[in-house]
Formats: structure tokens, sequence, C-alpha cells
């Protein structure tokens, strides 16, 4: 009986002492997740004064901090135990730069617990085309944890004080990195071996006398150096370094930019087609009482470098203005006896298979949507594509130029394709656009390497179109020779009775 006793006794000390062992965990870790840093003064008389910047609360405990015209959008994660709202000051100076910034608290102020916080954020604001994910320490990571599973939605990740645990080479995503010399907080060993993960073109920068602390307002994190500069001036220039890497372009579109040496507007890779095509509306309208005419640049490295080839040659502008010798119909008529007996003769609906031009129409309406037109033979096309990739949107920057002119046609000699792929030369180009402008009132609207685009404000008529179609293989005989906009003239000319756009590609 004894023995007994003991052993129960034992039992029963043996679940007291896993008990208190328990109880203590449970108790460090309430302790632990509310042990956090509170916002301060600064942070709270921005979410609550009067200002420039707009701050509301878009749902529970999410700030937004909007800007008058914002020209990007930015998530950011708060860092570890730190109260979401101590970094309002931060996000108040990406607003003041025309960011505009979504502050969403973690549950127990942890990220870790609250990595998808920004799914479905970026729905309030359908206008932002261009988003940026960030985070400071610990939700700097958890940031890039999360554009790792949602690449294709974003422009790029700010990472403050912090570094990624996952691989985000071989994505488009532009990378910035900041953190203060005197951070102690950092893990400095573990962002070195980690840098592998980000991009060869992320840019760093190192803020001499900054903290870690210090891209928030919450005083001076346990283990963190001494600071030799302010909290405003690390703000100021952590958003300051920012700001200039997310303002840049591709180099192609840089390039591009400075030739042309006209008023422009750029749309970032993966922005949705329809916002350009309702910016070149807008601009078209706007074109005709200021005195420009608006064209759309599919921005790509190709095209940058036949610019500079043109440069090098000795091309301006005013010399092909002035270089209008023959008339455009005159060089269609010439090219379509030329493609004619190169091409052995044109193609009829006979001799061809019609699915061909099935597929394409399939495309169109596939990225174009339904409410742009038919997809049967010989079915319009009225709404602008060819710089939209398969996934539906945008496949490089484009940049949307309101080029100086009067007549439509000389916006040519400010974006002078041509000259390859049995396209027309710069001064061929002209005199067609000038005779199609005359003559169909077609303006052109969209110019790429290897494309092109034009808009006419009503189709042209059934009898005009069967001639049209000449015309249009004559300027590219890939339409019918590659089986793809026509497939043969009976059935380009059929579509062109219908449509508003017309479509150029050189194979």
């Amino acid at each position: 009986m004894g023995a007994k006793a003991t052993k129960v006794k034992n039992r029963k000390y043996i679940g007291i002492i896993i008990f208190v062992l328990m109880l203590s965990f449970v108790c460090g870790a309430v302790f632990y997740i509310h042990d956090s840093y509170p916002a301060g003064e600064q942070a709270a008389t921005i979410l609550e004064k009067e200002q420039d910047i707009r701050v509301r609360q878009i749902e529970k405990n999410v700030y937004a901090f909007i800007p008058e015209n914002p020209v990007a959008g930015l998530i950011f994660y708060p860092g570890g135990k730190v109260e979401y709202e101590a970094y309002a000051p931060l996000m108040e100076a990406f607003a003041e730069k025309g960011i505009l910034c979504i502050l969403p608290s973690m549950p127990a102020n942890l990220a870790v617990f609250g990595i998808d916080r920004a799914t479905g954020l970026k729905d309030a604001f359908p206008q932002i085309t261009k988003w940026y994910m960030g985070g400071h320490s610990l939700g700097g990571a958890m940031a890039a944890s999360y554009v790792s599973s949602y690449r294709e939605e974003f422009a790029g990740l700010i990472l403050l004080g912090a570094y990624s645990t996952v691989d985000l080479n071989g994505s488009d995503l532009r990378v910035i990195s900041v953190y203060g010399s005197n951070d102690n907080v950092m893990n400095k060993a573990k962002y070195d071996s980690c840098r592998e993960n980000l991009p060869k073109d992320t840019a760093e920068q190192v803020i001499e006398g900054g903290c870690h602390s210090y891209f928030g307002d919450y005083g001076i994190q346990k283990g963190d150096g001494t600071p030799s500069i302010t909290h405003d001036e690390q703000i100021n220039k952590t958003v300051e370094f920012c700001i200039e890497i997310m303002e840049q372009y591709d180099e192609s579109t840089e390039k591009i930019i400075d030739w042309v040496g006209c008023p422009y507007k750029v749309f970032y890779k993966k922005t949705d087609p329809d916002n350009v095509r309702d910016a070149y509306k807008e601009a078209a309208a706007r074109g005709k009482e200021e005195g420009f005419v608006p064209v759309i640049v599919a921005a790509d490295d190709i095209l940058d470098q036949w610019f500079v080839m043109l440069e090098k040659d000795g091309y301006r502008r005013e010399n092909i203005l002035k270089e209008n010798g023959e008339e455009g119909n005159k060089i269609l008529k010439k090219r379509y006896d030329t493609y004619k007996v190169i091409n052995g003769g044109n193609k009829t609906e006979n001799d061809i298979d019609i699915s061909d031009y099935a597929i394409y129409t399939d495309y169109i309406h596939e990225i174009a949507g339904a409410e742009y037109g038919s997809v049967d033979i010989g079915g319009k096309i009225d709404t602008l594509s060819s710089f939209v990739s398969y996934e539906g949107n945008l496949n490089c920057e484009c940049i949307l130029f309101e080029i100086p002119v009067t007549n439509p046609w000389e916006v040519m000699a400010w974006l002078p394709i041509g000259g390859w792929n049995e396209c027309p030369d710069a001064v061929e180009m002209i005199a067609i656009c000038r005779y199609w402008y005359e003559e169909y009132g077609a303006v052109p609207a969209v110019v790429s390497h290897d494309a092109m685009e034009f808009v006419l404000e009503e189709p042209v008529s059934e009898e005009s179109a069967r001639e049209l179609a000449k015309e249009h293989y004559a300027f590219c005989a890939d339409l019918i020779d590659q089986s793809g906009y026509g497939c043969s003239e009976e059935i380009l000319a059929d579509s062109l009775s219908k449509a508003t756009v017309w479509y150029f590609w050189w194979d």
C-alpha cells in the first residue's frame, strides 16, 4: 500500500510540475506577444490631424494614406512586436511623394501570423495599376514571402532593415533594400547570406547614422545601436532613395522618351490594357483642342536600338517631313504589284485554311473582351491590341506620347519605324499615312518595333474596303501571306468594312 501511495503521490507532483511548466509557457508567450512597442506621439498626431494627405480606415485596423494624385501604391507590413500605427510617419512621407500607402495591422503585432494580410487590400483602389509590397524587419521578410506568390501583381518590393528568405530571382520585381549603418537588431550575417535570394539589380542603400528602430515611431528597440541622425532624417532619406528607384523606367523606355522628346505618360508592364486605351481616348479628345496627336509606343530594346541606328545614320525628322515627293497611293500600287509577283500571286478563299483566321480572331477576342466585337470570319476589329500579352496585360512598358503636330501623319517623323522586314521606310511611311488620313481619316495610334495600328471614327464602305484590302496587302503582305489578319483579300475586305482599328504586323 505504501508503495502505491508513493507512486500516486509522485504522479500528482509530476502532473503539477507539467501544469506549472505549461502555464509558464503560455504566460510567457502571452507576455511576449503583448510586450510590443507602442506607436509614439508623432504617429498618433498624423492619424488624427487635418492634413493634405487624406488618412482613412478602409477596413478595421487598416489605414490608407491617400495623396491627391497617386502614381503608385504600397502595402506595408509592420515590424515584429511593433504597433502598426508606428509607421504613420513613414507612410505619410511616401504619400507626400505621390505613393498611396496601405498600412494593415498584424495578429499579435507579428506579421508571421498575417502573411496574407495584403490579399484584397488593393481592390479598394482600382485606379492604381502599379503596386509595391514592403515591410520593416519581420514585416519585410513576410512581405517578401507574400510577393513571391503574387509576383505578377506587384512591380516591386521594399525591404527596410530586412531580408528575404525566399528566392525572388527570375522575376521582374524591382527590389529596394535599405538599412541603417548603426542597426544592431538585424542579423547582418543572415542579411548577407540571403542576398543571393534577391535579383542582382536590387537597389541597396545604407543610411549612415541610421538604426533599426527609426523606420517607425516607437522609440529605440531593445538591443539596437545608437543613431547619430534623427528619426525624421532617417525617414526622409529612406523615402528619397526609394522614390528615386520606384520612378525609374526600363532603360529602353528612358532612351525612347529622350529620343522622341515630347510630353508623355508611362504605363508599366502588367498594367490593365484598358487603362492605356482609356488614356489614349482622353488624350485624342484633348489633343484636338491643345494641338497634339497622341501615339502609344510599345517600348522595348529593339525599338530603342532602331532609333540609335537612325541617329548614327544622321536621321533628321525635318528632312523626312520635306521628302513627300511621291503620293502614298502610288507607293502602295507599286508595292502591291511587287508583292503579287514575289509571292506568286495572292491567296483566295479557296486556297487557304479558314481556321487560321478563326484562331487569330479568337486570340483578339480573348485579350480584348467580347464587348470589342465579333470573332466570326470577317469579324470586325475595333480595339487597340498590339501591346497586349497572352496573359491579358501589357507585354512591355507603354509610352503615351503627345506629339506636337497638326496633321496626324506627321507623327511618323517623330516615330520613324520602317525599312525592315518589308515594312515601308520612313519616307514611304509618312506618304502612306498621309494618303490614308486624307482618304479614310485613319490616324496612327500604336507603334512598336514590329507592329502598327491605326484608328478610324467610322469603318470604310464595302466598296472602298475592296480596294483598301489591296492597299493593306501592299503595306503589310504578312496580313495575307502569313495567314494572320485576313488570309485573303476577300476576307480582309469584309473585315475592313466593319473595323475601326487597322492592325499590321511584320514578321
